[in-house]
């Protein structure tokens, strides 16, 4: 597909029940500034559930790594995220765990 389509990721989240968080470029002009972006960034709950639904929803869309291998729909979410390509535009995805992690480290409750 040649048109990026950043929507049809967060469309495919609420598709699966999975609450996020949009980060980034496209926050900064969610909130009236000016910013150019090539790619759209969530964060979402930290729970191996979540991992799961989050690696079917995204092989859904025919996500696929850097490297250009597709994911699996039995994928799962690892720490690091993902930096994905899929059918609705390159680097559109940028996907990531959050902990309860605070800034002492200590485990925190969940915000979601």
């Amino acid at each position: 597909m040649s048109v990026r389509d950043n929507a049809a990721l967060i469309k495919q989240l609420k598709k699966h029940a999975i609450q996020h968080v949009v980060i980034g470029g496209w926050a900064v002009i969610a909130h009236g500034y000016i910013r150019t972006t090539r790619d759209i960034d969530v964060v979402v709950p930290d729970t191996p559930a979540v991992r799961r639904t989050v690696g079917k929803a995204m092989a859904e869309i025919n996500a696929r790594t850097a490297k250009g291998a597709r994911l699996a729909a039995a994928a799962v979410l690892p720490d690091q995220g993902w930096q994905l390509d899929t059918d609705h535009g390159r680097r559109c995805t940028g996907v990531s765990p959050r902990t309860n992690q605070g800034a002492s480290g200590a485990s925190g409750r969940s915000s979601w």
